[in-house]
C-alpha cells in the first residue's frame, strides 16, 4: 500500500519451504522476531531448526493482515557459520577459526595440527629452508622465512579445508624480499574434489602486494551463487615482479560461509 514514517503496524513474517508451499503449512522458521524501528521500517530476524537442509525458501510478509507488495520473497536457507572480512589477516578468517578451534584454544598452525592439509607444487631446492606447507597457511604472524617454489610454469600452493566453504574474500602475504618475487599474475581457484578446479578470481599485472617485506593484500570473490568448495589454491599464471616463475607466498586466509561438518 503506502509508505509510513511511523511505526505501530502489526507485522507478521512467515518462512515457508518452497518445495511444499503454504497450502500444507510448511512453516520452517523458528524464533521469528520483528522489531519496530518506530520510523516506518521493521527489522526481521529468524532461524531454522538444526538439520534443516539448504534450500531456496519463501518469506511471506504481512502488514496489518495484508500481504506486502512483492511478497513472498525468495530467500536462501544455508547452514554453517559466516566469517566476514574486515582486513587482511584480521583473526576473523576461516583458517584462524580452525587453528583456534573456534576461539576455544591457543593458536596452532592448522596444517601442523591436521585441521587442514596444505601443499605446494614444489619447494625451491627441495629444502625446508625455502618452503614448507605450514607457511602457506600461517596466521596473522609469520616465521620470517621464505616460502617459494621452483622456477617453473603453473606453480601452485593449495589448502584442503576438510569442509565446504562458499568464499567471499581472500588475502595473501608476500615474503621477506623488498621488491622481488611479488605475485603479479595468478588465479585463486576452488575445487570440490582437488582435481577439477574453478577460477574464482584472476589477476593480471596486479601490484596490490607492495614492495615491502611480508606485504599483505586482500580481494573480494564474486560468488553471488554461493558456490562452495573444499579445496583452494593459488596458481601462478605469469611472471612475478622479478620476471621469473617462482611462486612466493607467506600466507593465505579466506572468508565466507563455512559448513560445520568435517569431511573425510
Amino acid at each position: 500500500g503506502h509508505s509510513s514514517s511511523e511505526g505501530g503496524d502489526t507485522v507478521q513474517v512467515i518462512l515457508m519451504s518452497r518445495s511444499k508451499g503454504h497450502q500444507t503449512g510448511a512453516d520452517v522458521g523458528k524464533d521469528v522476531c520483528v522489531k519496530d524501528n518506530d520510523d516506518g521500517t521493521y527489522t526481521c530476524s529468524y532461524s531454522v531448526a538444526e538439520g534443516t537442509a539448504d534450500q531456496s525458501a519463501l518469506l511471506e510478509v504481512y502488514v496489518n493482515r495484508g500481504q506486502v507488495s512483492g511478497s513472498p520473497f525468495s530467500v536462501m536457507i544455508q547452514s554453517g557459520e559466516v566469517f566476514t572480512f574486515e582486513e587482511a589477516f584480521d583473526k576473523k578468517g576461516v583458517l584462524y577459526h580452525l587453528a583456534t578451534h573456534g576461539g576455544t584454544s591457543a593458536y596452532a598452525n592448522p596444517h601442523s595440527s591436521n585441521r587442514v592439509v596444505a601443499s605446494l607444487s614444489s619447494i625451491h631446492g627441495n629444502s625446508a629452508q625455502y618452503g614448507c606447507p605450514t607457511r602457506f597457511v600461517q596466521g596473522p604472524s609469520h616465521d620470517g622465512q621464505y616460502n617459494l617454489t621452483n622456477n617453473e610454469a603453473n606453480a601452485w600452493m593449495a589448502v584442503d579445508l576438510k569442509r565446504h566453504l562458499a568464499p567471499s574474500h581472500y588475502c595473501l602475504r608476500s615474503g621477506p624480499h623488498n621488491s622481488s618475487h611479488k605475485l603479479r599474475n595468478w588465479r585463486v581457484e576452488g575445487s570440490k574434489d582437488g582435481a577439477s578446479w574453478t577460477c574464482l578470481r584472476e589477476h593480471v599485472n596486479d601490484s596490490s602486494l607492495a614492495d615491502t617485506p611480508f606485504s599483505v593484500a586482500a580481494w573480494p570473490i564474486d560468488n553471488a551463487a554461493a558456490a562452495h568448495f573444499r579445496h583452494f589454491r593459488i596458481l601462478q599464471t605469469g611472471p612475478n615482479s622479478s620476471g621469473n616463475l617462482q611462486l612466493l607466498c607467506g600466507g593465505f586466509e579466506v572468508y565466507g560461509r563455512l559448513s560445520a561438518e568435517e569431511l573425510t
